[in-house]
């Protein structure tokens, strides 16, 4: 979208232009004199020498009156057929903010006085348009007329003499080229508005704000409330252009300041900021106690000094070291207010008189709301994305910080829940068999079974804390997997519980205390849950898949009371069968058990049929060299 107004803006000012060239000026010749009493009649102006000035006479803001002797060139009479509109040229002069405008032409003997000017009314010109008009007629040889300029706004004024059909043409182009002036700035407020409403964010609204003043300007400016508002007096439309002026420069300053606030304005640089605003009521109180041309003239040069600032504070004035995530670089701060500049001094130092303006700057004042809001739009719009980002990012952050949290506290109620009901049955047995008056064999099996099943319980949490807190580290070695699980089953001391179907030598590159820990959970749990009257079947053999070798680990049991686990939960966290209970267990068996197998580079499967159930343990074989013996 910001392409498009850039791509439109450019081609407006192309077409004014083009337009502007194709038509004829009659006027040959430009000069001026300066009346510093501005009490001058017309006959001692006449008589004084004048200096040649340029298409634009830009004199900045002064007390005095300006002539302006124009030399019109000669043309060939024509005959009549528009009642004698064909054989008169119309002055057409720019800017509409000027207050006094009278026209001596030593042709005319009607002795008329034939003034125009934002003070008069708007019947006064001779051809009714948006901009001050005289009629003169046309002469078959080269004359002198002059024009009396008195304003209290700046002394800028852009004249041409055109034949009616130029005028006409050059009026429809300007109407045209005004509406969609007026429809991009409609625009550039319309947009930061459904942004402001949305977020309500400050910054938004000042800038929004700050663009409707700028379409309050160029109503004003362009002429067209004097042309809608017949019949509200001259003196009042010129009262509220100059406090609208005052107000749009003040929401400007204050927008500027409060951009560049997000990106820690340096102590100078804000005591600046603070004095230019403090000229505000300084300019409204001047204006409204009848010192206008004090007030506009204070207002331009504050706008002047903010221009050259634009140069200085992004270099010099913002600590942009201070601020932990930067939207934009120093440098894009530089080239924005380097544009910002650019077009700034266009528009306040032809109206201080510094330098000659041209025919585009009679526009300038106008332009530079669209200028800037096309700019700005695009650097907000930026900004606005990139908070937007940021809040989005946080807001995922906070809301899985806050999942974590729930997580947590979630796996802090199941470890508290499980520690307090598994640590309790072991601590009723201890504190029965202390209270036991006799210590027999049996009683001290018991206390044995108690702190073994404590022992296990506080040993798994302890590895459990360990693994997730990624403490442990891998040791890597060759073994016999034959001789662990003979060694493992040994420790049982209950051969007539397990059936070796078959038994193949096999040796395997791997964490040895880890496939320890593995078989020991998988076989403990067999013979604790398992059905007291039922074998433990193991098969230890060597398989292939896709040409890569494997060992393969299966544990067979019969279901006990505890009853079959639920095949989607008996790998999660703290997970017990709903009759496991009956035994001491902290749930963190299997969880451990899959997560040490996928650590080792294995995969652990389960699987129940009726009520036999079977754990599976692949372990990878590459690397290793391994004798298969049945």
């Amino acid at each position: 979208m910001i392409q498009r107004l850039y791509i439109l803006f450019f081609v407006l000012c192309t077409f004014a232009t083009v337009a502007k060239a194709a038509s004829y000026d009659h006027i040959i010749e430009r000069t001026y004199y300066e009346d510093k009493t501005s009490e001058m009649s017309f006959e001692q102006a006449k008589t004084q020498t004048y200096t040649p000035t340029g298409d634009i006479l830009s004199k900045g803001y002064s007390h005095s009156a300006f002539w302006v002797k124009l030399k019109i060139a000669a043309s060939k009479p024509q005959a009549e057929t528009l009642g004698g509109l064909e054989n008169k040229l119309i002055l057409r002069i720019q800017p509409t903010y000027l207050d006094y405008i009278r026209l001596y032409d030593p042709e005319d003997l009607t002795e008329k006085v034939r003034v125009v000017g934002d003070k008069n009314i708007n019947t006064t010109n001779d051809y009714e348009s948006l901009n001050f008009n005289f009629f003169i007629p046309k002469k078959n040889y080269a004359r002198y007329i002059y024009l009396q300029l008195k304003t209290t706004s700046t002394s800028f004024i852009n004249v041409q003499a055109l034949d009616l059909s130029d005028y006409i043409h050059q009026d429809k182009i300007q109407g045209l080229i005004f509406s969609f002036y007026i429809g991009i700035l409609f625009l550039l407020f319309l947009f930061p508005l459904i942004l402001w409403v949305n977020s309500r964010e400050f910054l938004w609204g000042i800038f929004t704000i700050k663009q409707f003043g700028a379409i309050s300007i160029v109503a004003f400016h362009s002429g067209a409330l004097k042309l809608l508002l017949k019949n509200i007096l001259p003196t009042s439309l010129d009262f509220a252009f100059n406090i609208n002026l005052l107000i749009y420069s003040f929401i400007t300053v204050f927008f500027h300041y409060m951009f560049l606030s997000e990106f820690k304005i340096k102590p100078w640089a804000k005591i600046y900021f603070i004095g230019i605003m403090i000229c505000f009521p300084i300019e409204l109180f001047l204006l409204l106690n009848g010192n206008i041309l004090e007030a506009l003239n204070l207002n331009m040069h504050v706008l002047n000094t903010l221009a050259f600032m634009f140069l200085l504070i992004p270099w010099l004035g913002l600590s942009l070291k201070d601020i932990d995530q930067q939207i934009f670089s120093r440098q894009w701060l530089i080239a924005i207010h380097v544009l910002m500049f650019i077009f700034a001094v266009i528009t306040t130092l032809p109206s201080l008189g510094y330098f000659q303006g041209n025919a585009f700057s009679p526009m300038a004042g106008m332009t530079y709301g669209g200028i800037t809001g096309i700019i700005f739009l695009f650097v907000l719009q930026y900004r606005y994305r990139v908070n937007r980002d940021k809040v989005v990012s946080e807001l995922s952050s906070a809301t899985a910080y806050a999942s974590s949290e729930k997580k947590r506290r979630e796996e802090q109620g199941k470890f508290l829940t499980m520690l307090t009901h598994e640590l309790k049955t072991p601590l009723s047995i201890l504190k029965m068999s202390y209270s036991s008056a006799q210590s027999s064999e049996k009683t001290k099996g018991y206390i044995q079974t108690a702190i073994n099943d404590m022992t296990d319980v506080i040993d798994r949490c302890a590895m459990a804390d360990k693994f997730e807190s990624e403490r442990l580290e891998l040791d890597i070695q060759v073994c016999d997997l034959n001789k662990i699980l003979g060694d493992k089953l040994a420790q049982y001391q209950c051969d007539d519980r397990f059936d070796l179907l078959e038994k193949t030598n096999i040796k395997l590159e791997t964490d040895v205390q880890l496939l320890r820990i593995i078989l020991d959970n998988l076989i403990g749990n067999a013979l604790k849950y398992g059905k007291e009257s039922e074998k433990i079947t193991l098969v230890l053999s060597r398989k292939t898949l896709d040409k890569k070798p494997y060992a393969l680990i299966t544990i067979s049991n019969e279901a006990g009371s505890a009853g079959v686990p639920d095949a989607n939960k008996v790998f999660e966290k703290y997970y017990r069968a709903p009759r496991a209970y009956e035994q001491t267990g902290s749930g963190l068996g299997l969880y451990l058990v899959t997560n040490f197998v996928e650590l080792i580079g294995g995969s652990l499967q389960f699987s129940a049929k009726g009520h036999v159930v079977t754990f599976q343990v692949k372990l990878p074989l590459q690397g290793t060299s391994e004798n298969e013996n049945s």
